[in-house]
């Protein structure tokens, strides 16, 4: 039997190094055994090797870097620091002289070491460099671009650690019921951190507050983990379960190995060496959390105090001061604004979250005056109207939150409810640029928050308010602000009353009148408010009688395609016509979804209506075609699938239709699953949500007689 084509980089005689290294550690780990609380066997002899400490300063001396230079400092002090845990793990007392003395030799070798990191020789950072925040912002866009789950992750995990400021194995211990909504940011707590791993410290457990950020998409935290939940909704089955699930290896790997893919690019490598003055081997993971803690401590002179900062990064500031001095929310709070990536040196930096708010910002202030008062008096809105549309809107919004996280895992969840909102709000807010990033071939544009028109709907009531506007009352008090960025808008208003000055004063002296007569600027403001009174009364009459045309049924009311009640509703979606001359029901550039189970699922029944493609259970094999031969296969195993699902559904009380919404989608799949008979658990144990088994891994448990089988 041929043996499988190695494809790697290395080198035969590589490969050869690597092997016998992993046959030395192989057996060395069998004769120390299992590791325990206590040693096994003794693999030093430590009486003699206390005798001469020369024996481990000759062991320094030969430790080099590939290409024969010194280590940095900080490498040598490591090795000291695992002979100290040799020592403790066999409990042996180290002699006095023996320290003294190789203390000496450390700092000899630490002095050469660094004398030759100051002649050039590597680099005089210690570790790997922290991103500025421009490189961070790059970055994020580039996982963004990639289009994929991996890419999403990698922008979610990248958030999450800088918005946090907290260590990469602190990111992975975050739970679904720790995205916690405050007020006006996300509240993050932390029991166990490196600093503080055995919870004796009450103050260390208080949230994190994370803010979004609706000017910049690569820098918001909400609208990140959002896209990511929303395309991983089986997260929020388990509400004690990790954000990031899965061994804490495996997903630091994933991060790390999503990361290289980017730094090797070369295009992207030329970027980061032109633009960013940066080296790609320079960038690691760590980069990530030494950048949070750069941007607090020293990205404007007018930051956080250094307590705020080492508190909200999990550092300490010593045994006395982490007694006395110890976390408040309003510092945090502006340590996580500055890390939101919102300008503290701009009024700007004090904007709230997004949220829907059912009313014409603009338009709001204008209505009911009595004769005589003044109409430059903003009033605001009846709070009756405001109420009574806030229910309508209100209704919209959960109704698109159960069309992508199904009414069944929220109802068990409710608590995450109001993230969700928020986030779907701060997702629509940057939607624009969020869809300019993607490409058009990804898979993830199959899913439900980019298909349905709902969504795009809910934009129009997306707001986000300054504490000094009118319709802020319908927020969230803002936390986190200091006192100077109001000062900012301050002087921004009275800066643009100046300006006006010498604009009143002419207008003042145009007005003027004599011998009672009229100016003509006078006339021309009597005609406008003249003309804008009719123009209101019209507009109340066709309001008028566009409600009474709807009440007798003489008018039809718009409604979404989900609500339609159309036997023909395969056929109201477009054709797209193809080079090859053929009008089929994909554009062009359309590619095969390749995505989870339930949202093939989703697919399949519901189509995706912001492109006008309909459901994918009208596909011919001409439709697809064009893609090649292998696509009209994967259509029949498609089809084969969801006829096993739908069949299931309808036997347990969810018969689905030819024409559905993506709520009773949700629910046919969530009864019908059970129909495809995949076992629950990996071959290793683990639990399986068969909702997030690709359908083409869910395929491969069909009985062989029903995938032989052929469709036309």
């Amino acid at each position: 039997m041929l043996s499988r084509k190695y494809r790697g980089k290395k080198s035969v005689e590589e490969r050869k190094n690597v092997y016998l290294f992993q046959q030395l550690r192989d057996k060395v780990a069998e004769f120390l055994g299992t590791p325990g609380s206590t040693t096994n066997k003794n693999t030093v002899i430590f009486d003699e090797f206390v005798a001469d400490p020369k024996i481990y300063v000759d062991y320094l001396a030969k430790r080099r870097k590939g290409n024969g230079g010194l280590m940095k400092p900080s490498v040598y002090k490591s090795y000291r620091a695992s002979l100290s845990f040799l020592f403790w793990r066999y409990e042996f007392q180290v002699p006095e002289q023996f320290s003294s003395r190789l203390k000496t030799y450390m700092d000899g070798i630490k002095r050469l070491a660094n004398k030759a990191r100051q002649c050039g020789e590597g680099n005089i950072e210690d570790g790997k460099r922290p991103l500025n925040f421009e490189l961070f912002l790059q970055f994020n866009k580039w996982f963004l671009e990639m289009g994929t789950y991996e890419g999403i992750y990698a922008l979610a995990y990248s958030l999450a650690t800088f918005n946090l400021a907290c260590r990469g194995d602190s990111t992975l211990m975050i739970c679904l019921k720790h995205l916690m909504w405050k007020g006006d940011a996300t509240g993050v707590p932390f029991s166990h951190s490196k600093e503080e791993q055995l919870g004796d410290d009450p103050t260390k457990r208080l949230p994190r507050f994370c803010f979004g950020n609706p000017f910049i998409q690569a820098a918001d935290f909400i609208s990140g983990i959002f896209l990511y939940i929303a395309t991983n909704p089986e997260l929020i089955d388990n509400k004690d379960g990790p954000l990031f699930p899965g061994a804490k290896d495996s997903h630091s790997t994933k991060f790390s190995n999503t990361l290289k893919i980017i730094l090797k690019d070369p295009v992207k490598r030329a970027i980061i060496q032109k633009q960013y003055a940066f080296d790609p081997d320079d960038i690691g993971v760590h980069s990530w959390r030494k950048a949070a803690q750069t941007k607090m401590s020293c990205g404007s002179t007018a930051g956080p105090t250094n307590s705020a900062a080492c508190i909200r990064g999990g550092h300490s500031i010593g045994a006395v001061r982490d007694v006395y001095v110890v976390q408040e929310k309003a510092s945090d709070q502006y340590c996580g604004r500055i890390l939101a990536g919102l300008d503290e040196l701009s009024a700007a930096f004090a904007v709230s979250y997004p949220d829907f708010v059912p009313i014409e910002v603009m338009k709001s202030f204008d209505w009911m005056f009595d004769e005589g008062e003044d109409r430059s008096v903003k009033k605001g809105v009846p709070e009756e109207d405001y109420d009574e549309k806030k229910k309508e809107v209100n209704a919209e919004v959960e109704e698109v939150l159960n069309c992508i996280f199904t009414h069944e895992r929220l109802e068990k969840f409710p608590t995450i409810h109001r993230f969700l909102e928020v986030g779907l709000a701060s997702f629509l807010i940057h939607s624009k640029t969020i869809a300019e990033c993607i490409p058009s071939t990804s898979t993830l544009l199959h899913l439900p928050l980019f298909t349905m028109t709902k969504v795009y709907k809910l934009k129009q009531h997306v707001r986000i308010a300054m504490p000094w506007d009118d319709h802020y009352k319908y927020f969230s008090q803002s936390t986190g602000i200091p006192p100077h960025v109001i000062n900012y808008q301050h002087f921004a208003e009275i800066k643009e009353l100046i300006k006006k000055l010498p604009t009143q004063f002419e207008e003042s002296l145009d007005a003027r009148q004599f011998n009672g007569a009229i100016s003509l600027p006078q006339m021309k403001e009597l005609m406008k408010e003249a003309q804008s009174e009719q123009n209101a009364a019209m507009a109340a009459d066709i309001a008028t009688i566009k409600k009474a045309m709807e009440d007798g049924k003489l008018l039809s009311v718009d409604s979404s395609p989900d609500e339609e009640e159309d036997p023909d509703y395969g056929k109201q979606f477009d054709l797209h016509l193809h080079p090859d001359g053929t009008l089929r029901k994909v554009p062009p550039d359309w590619t095969f979804p390749m995505n989870q189970l339930q949202q093939m699922y989703q697919y399949w029944h519901c189509g995706n209506q912001l492109q006008k493609i309909c459901p994918m259970k009208y596909f011919h094999s001409s439709d697809v075609s064009f893609l090649g031969d292998s696509t009209r296969i994967r259509l029949n195993e498609v089809k084969q699938l969801m006829e096993i699902i739908d069949k299931t559904a309808s036997q347990n009380g969810a018969k689905p239709t030819k024409k559905m919404n993506m709520t009773s989608t949700n629910t046919c799949f969530l009864r019908g699953k059970v129909g495809l008979k995949i076992p629950t658990t990996t071959p290793t144990g683990r639990k399986r949500d068969i909702g997030r088994l690709k359908w083409s891994s869910a395929i491969t448990y069909l009985p062989k007689a029903s995938k032989k089988r052929r469709v036309d």
